[in-house]
């Protein structure tokens, strides 16, 4: 039961972790003012030259192009990241599917069987 709870689970995995890679920044940001606790309109360059939190900027969502993705680049703080270093890390884990999708198939039907394989898989999901 534990297994096919995993495996399901697992299948929404590239999905999950892509969104990140896959987001539109948004045009506009409001800075939290720590002294009198106001939010202030402020731009990118300024929440990364500041260093800034997620906790401190948040996007402007009355912009008609933003779109409403942007929560899981903002958890896994992309916003002052090099946007070739996020599509490098997007194309790896795309590429790393890909790469699999050849030899574990191969792996399950002969030499080492679908159960030690499933076993693998999830206990290095769970380590990872």
């Amino acid at each position: 039961m534990v297994i096919a709870m995993c495996t399901t689970a697992n299948t929404g995995d590239p999905i999950l972790f892509t969104i990140g890679f896959l987001t539109k920044i948004p045009n506009y940001f409001e800075c939290n003012n720590n002294e009198e606790g106001e939010w202030r309109s402020c731009t990118k360059e300024e929440i990364c030259g500041q260093g800034l939190s997620s906790d401190n900027y948040r996007p402007v969502k009355d912009d008609p192009e933003y779109v409403d993705n942007w929560t899981s680049a903002e958890k896994m703080n992309l916003l002052c990241e090099d946007k070739q270093k996020v599509g490098l890390q997007g194309s790896l884990y795309f590429a790393g599917l890909c790469t699999t999708i050849i030899p574990v198939p191969i792996l399950a039907d002969k030499p080492i069987g679908r159960k030690w394989l499933v076993f693998t898989g999830n206990a290095l999901l769970i380590i990872c």
